[in-house]
């Protein structure tokens, strides 16, 4: 926590949910999350800012306009 810039200090502020919402964009499993207290949730979130992680984005996915049309999408 001591590495982060002022700016970066400012996730002291969020609220656990918050947190552990970005953990697993980050990549950690949820349900180990969820065992985490506050302090926990900080440590490994600063972790994260400190490695400049990006939260996981799924790949775009194909979609079949003849499918759509058969679903009524």
């Amino acid at each position: 926590m001591e590495r982060l810039s002022d700016s970066q200090q400012q996730i002291k502020k969020m609220s656990d949910e918050r947190l552990r919402t970005k953990l697993v964009a980050a990549g950690f499993e949820e349900d180990l999350v969820w065992t985490w207290e506050h302090q926990e949730l900080l440590s490994r979130y600063a972790e994260v800012m400190l490695e400049g992680a990006r939260p996981k984005v799924a790949p775009p996915v194909a979609v079949d306009p003849a499918v759509e049309r058969e679903v009524g999408l």
